[in-house]
């Protein structure tokens, strides 16, 4: 009885573990699979080896349109109170206003009648305008369907979260708005945000797009382009 009370029960451990084994194996494929680090968007970024850079823009499915930049055609945004002098500089230097328009967003700290924009045409320094809070050259756009007009009269750039969790993604947004000085304007319909940017910022709207697609792995980021001057 002894005998077969130890082969009986060598049985029923070993049908113990084949069961724990099967069960264990049969459950993997329900586990889910953590994803890679490098598949993941915000992780593991070279900040420093990236050179900002305007030469395109990335639009949907990852193709580029070739940008012309107009040496001397400028988008500026100035502080209000700071607008005479700033007249007065431009005329000093030779630039022409060739339009005046007031700001209909906000930043995160002022409302939208602190600020002007001016777009300009002149051969001199925009940078030293008193009162710029941020300034950036026009594009000519030529695969566009108006050839002859500027774009570019926008500090704000548009990126859309992608398949992600959006709470994860709007995470690492927030991350990414604090780490080069951008503002988080509005949330648009179906995921898109609005985003300026400022003097502080790391790039310009270009710029930010451009980084936003090749280093943060966003799927659709782009300048928020608005019709300018025209070129004749």
């Amino acid at each position: 009885i002894s005998l077969t009370f130890m082969i009986m029960n060598r049985i029923f451990l070993l049908a113990a573990a084949l069961f724990m084994a099967f069960s264990c194996h049969s459950v993997d494929p329900e586990i889910k699979v953590e994803v890679e680090p490098e598949e993941e968007v915000g992780v593991e970024i070279k900040v420093d080896t990236y050179v900002f850079h305007d030469d395109f823009l990335h639009i949907s499915g990852g193709r580029r349109i070739e940008l012309e930049k107009c040496p001397e055609d400028f988008y500026v945004v100035i502080r209000k109170d700071s607008l005479d002098a700033a007249k007065k500089y431009l005329a000093e230097n030779e630039f022409n206003i060739v339009e005046e328009l007031p700001k209909w967003y906000d930043s995160s700290v002022e409302g939208p009648s602190d600020y002007m924009a001016l777009t300009v045409n002149g051969k001199n320094d925009v940078s030293s305008i008193p009162g710029s809070v941020y300034f950036n050259n026009l594009y000519l756009i030529p695969d566009g369907p108006k050839p002859d007009r500027l774009r570019g009269m926008s500090n704000t750039i548009l990126i859309k979260l992608s398949q992600y969790p959006k709470e994860e993604q709007l995470d690492v947004l927030n991350k990414y708005a604090i780490q080069h000085n951008l503002y988080i304007i509005e949330e648009l319909n179906r995921d898109w945000y609005r985003l300026a940017c400022w003097s502080k910022s790391s790039g310009n709207i270009v710029e930010m797009a451009n980084w936003f697609i090749e280093v943060a792995g966003f799927e659709l980021a782009s300048p928020d382009f608005e019709l300018g001057i025209s070129i004749n």
